[in-house]
């Protein structure tokens, strides 16, 4: 069998021996293994100092395949307890048989960066229930052996970091603000630049965890919800795609009580997390004034052009902008043969009513005249004011015969209900349709003419042109 690199401290592996070697006492059995995945195979890294225990400190397996205990806790991934291994035959191709060792106690180890370690295992000859307190005195090894390979992990880093004094002079006199954390999973700050103090105001003692540094920057628990989100999805990112950065927009909270939006940039380099930050609160402040200005021209440019096509005191269309909706329906009537009749309709005696109740009674007279006929029409049908009293109705997809209908309908309305302060109000109407190959002027002449034959027919009365 080959033996496998011993790559960790000598007093963590010190450390180790003295667990197997007292939790073996205390369960009594025959072997306690610590083993470590090497490549394709698994190896012993350490192994209780009992009488017969058949293993040796860098004896070695295959792992595909070998039928050994450990393989089955390494794909599963989780704890296995074997009372009796001759009891299944899931086991006849074990090694560990050949030694009688048919009792078996295993939980998986992993890296701070959550991959797979190895186990540690207890192997015995004799029946044993294993007992609940000796499963959780090997939960709790277990995980005391994940915390000492956090604490070696960090104390490396840390290492490595403070040995590169000429990167720790190059980030201190960089003009932004740097951190540098260290774990795959919950990364503790290992060191923070001048700048950094500089720009936000905290000590790298008072942000050393994760749970500090979300507490301070984010006191807004909502807020702080949406970053610790995003936070575990850069993380998830970076694990798959290392040495990827990735670039965040998002505010903080600053030890002075400010508020600044900052860029992050975020990048993962195996244990290793560095993170950069600009400050871009003026820029964000000139992107939101920029915005609100945009916002701002975008809204006058519509009131502009509400103003260029609105009757004001009716809020009904102008004339400039009825006829250039007739000519669009007169283009779509005579290429499709669809018919399209115009409405010219008139306030009998408008003037008597200025005359009489004065020009703003008159003016609320058109305005109510308006939201009854608005009302009628809907939006398919444009309303718009021609001149004075006088109003003109654009029907498409009507012919003369619907559309003097329709011309009724509305005179009916208007004189139907009294006006306030004014009583009774009438309208005459004037209807045309269109006409193949007849031109705009020619059809608007033609309903003007009906609309003249309303009025002299005695007017409140609805004339077709033929």
């Amino acid at each position: 069998m080959n033996a496998v690199e011993r790559d960790f401290p000598d007093d963590v592996l010190r450390e180790w021996q003295d667990i197997i070697n007292l939790v073996v006492r205390l369960a009594g059995v025959r072997a306690g293994l610590i083993m470590r995945i090497v490549d394709e195979d698994i190896a012993v890294l350490i192994s209780s100092n009992t009488e017969n225990n058949p293993y040796r400190v860098g004896d070695r397996e295959r792992l595909a395949d070998s039928g050994l205990y450990c393989e089955t806790v390494i794909k599963s991934q989780d704890r296995l307890l074997v009372v009796n291994a001759l009891d299944s035959d899931r086991w006849n191709n074990n090694p560990d048989l050949k030694y009688g060792l048919s009792y078996y106690l295993g939980f998986p180890i992993r890296f701070p960066d959550g991959n797979l370690m190895g186990t540690i295992c207890l192997l015995d000859d004799k029946e044993n229930a294993w007992s609940p307190e000796i499963e959780s005195l090997m939960s709790k090894m277990r995980d005391l052996i994940e915390g000492q390979l956090q604490l070696t992990e960090e104390y490396r880093l840390q290492r490595l970091f403070a040995s590169k004094s000429f990167l720790r002079s190059v980030l201190d006199n960089l003009p932004m603000a740097i951190v540098c954390g260290v774990g795959r999973h919950e990364p503790r700050v290992l060191y923070i630049n001048e700048e950094f103090v500089h720009s936000f105001g905290y000590a790298q003692s008072e942000i050393s965890t994760m749970d500090q540094w979300f507490k301070l920057f984010y006191p807004d628990e909502e807020y702080r919800a949406v970053r610790l989100r995003s936070w575990a999805d850069s993380l998830e990112n970076m694990r798959r795609q290392p040495a990827t950065p990735e670039r965040k927009e998002f505010r903080l909270t600053c030890k002075d009580g400010r508020i600044v939006d900052v860029l992050c940039a975020i990048v993962m380099i195996e244990d290793l997390v560095l993170v950069s930050f600009a400050d871009i609160t003026d820029r964000k402040r000139y992107e939101r004034e920029l915005l609100q200005a945009h916002d701002e021209i975008a809204a006058a440019n519509a009131e502009l052009k509400r103003l260029a096509t609105t009757d004001l005191l009716t809020d009904t269309g102008n004339r400039r902008h009825f006829e250039a909706t007739a000519a669009l329906e007169m283009l779509h009537a005579q290429t499709c043969g669809e018919p399209v009749s115009l409405l010219l309709l008139d306030v009998d005696h408008f003037k008597s009513i200025n005359d009489r109740y004065g020009h703003s009674r008159g003016d609320q007279v058109l305005v109510e005249l308006c939201r009854r006929l608005r009302n009628k029409l809907g939006l398919a049908n444009p309303l718009a004011r021609w001149g004075g009293e006088e109003f003109s109705v654009l029907l498409p997809q009507c012919d003369v015969s619907t559309a003097a209908s329709m011309a009724e309908e509305l005179r009916e309305l208007v004189s139907g209900q009294p006006f306030p302060e004014v009583d009774t109000v009438t309208i005459s109407c004037g209807v045309a349709q269109l006409r193949p190959a007849e031109t705009r002027e020619e059809w608007f002449k033609r309903v003007d003419a009906a609309l003249y034959n309303a009025k002299s027919a005695g007017r409140n009365a609805v004339r077709a042109s033929a």
